[in-house]
């Protein structure tokens, strides 16, 4: 049974952020996303038998956790970020690799069989989303997984409130079903692919050109190294195997068809939120 059929049989399944039930409630993971039920609604065999199927693990609390989910005494008075990922490969080979790259780990707490959650002290030398973008590209290279990542916002120990947690592990639900073409993903990205695509769906003059931008998947290419390198010609054309001049005219054809210059940075901006 996948996603859609337990939600069509059981329409009234609530998603929810975290594992923690109460005795009346049954929650259950499904595709990596987790639902509530409430038992009552259901007879003992329904039960017997979506436990069996479904039912979510619950991994041993880290005191990190206990302290985001319940804001108790942290292990630690720091800044931090949490970095929220999904991964193809077993999660705890995956857990020690990462544990190696990455220096500034506090914890990394494993939810599920295949997502976790990083906790990195945030300091002067904390990895960039750029780079971030790479670790992880090069760790499923070597371990042939495919993983998507979101970089949180930084917060202070001393400033933290559960509604932080529950927003991140929401924005986190969203980038994984926003379909961005990118593996790695902060907030701003978020709100560009999600808050700006609401706009463009009410606008008949964006949607039109959203369908011309989309119809050659060269168009998105050449948006996407764009944007990734914040409009620099030498990185783009590196990362798509271009000679200079051969961009160069790429960028002319553009500019041509659709009366947008990729080089002017709004231009761009607006190109790149029509194509994730």
């Amino acid at each position: 049974m996948n996603k859609e059929e337990f939600l069509k049989i059981y329409p009234q399944a609530k998603p929810v952020l975290t594992s923690k039930e109460q005795p009346d409630q049954l929650i259950l993971r499904i595709e990596e996303r987790l639902y509530v039920l409430n038992k009552n609604e259901l007879t003992k065999n329904e039960i017997k038998l979506l436990t069996t199927l479904f039912k979510a693990k619950i991994y041993p609390k880290s005191p990190w956790l206990k302290f985001l989910e319940t804001g108790t005494l942290p292990p630690l008075e720091t800044k931090f970020r949490l970095i929220q990922f999904t991964t193809t490969q077993e999660i705890n080979e995956y857990i020690e690799v990462v544990q190696e790259m990455i220096p500034s780990v506090l914890s990394i707490i494993q939810l599920s069989d295949k997502q976790g959650l990083l906790i990195e002290e945030y300091t002067k030398n904390t990895f960039s989303l750029q780079e971030y973008q790479e670790i992880f590209l090069a760790l499923d290279a070597d371990l042939l997984a495919e993983t998507k990542a979101y970089v949180g916002n930084i917060y202070h120990t001393n400033e933290w409130k559960v509604e932080f947690f529950l927003n991140e592990q929401e924005k986190f639900m969203q980038f994984l079903h926003l379909n961005t073409g990118t593996r790695v993903q902060s907030l701003s990205g978020i709100f560009l692919t999600s808050e700006v695509s609401q706009i463009i769906d009410k606008n008949p003059s964006l949607l039109h050109l959203k369908g011309q931008l989309i119809k050659n998947h060269e168009n998105i290419e050449l948006i996407r190294a764009l944007w990734k390198h914040q409009g620099s010609l030498t990185q783009t054309a590196k990362e798509l195997y271009l000679h200079r001049n051969s961009l160069q005219y790429k960028l002319k054809k553009f500019e041509a068809e659709f009366a947008f210059s990729l080089k002017d940075m709004n231009d761009l901006l607006l190109c790149y939120v029509l194509v994730v």
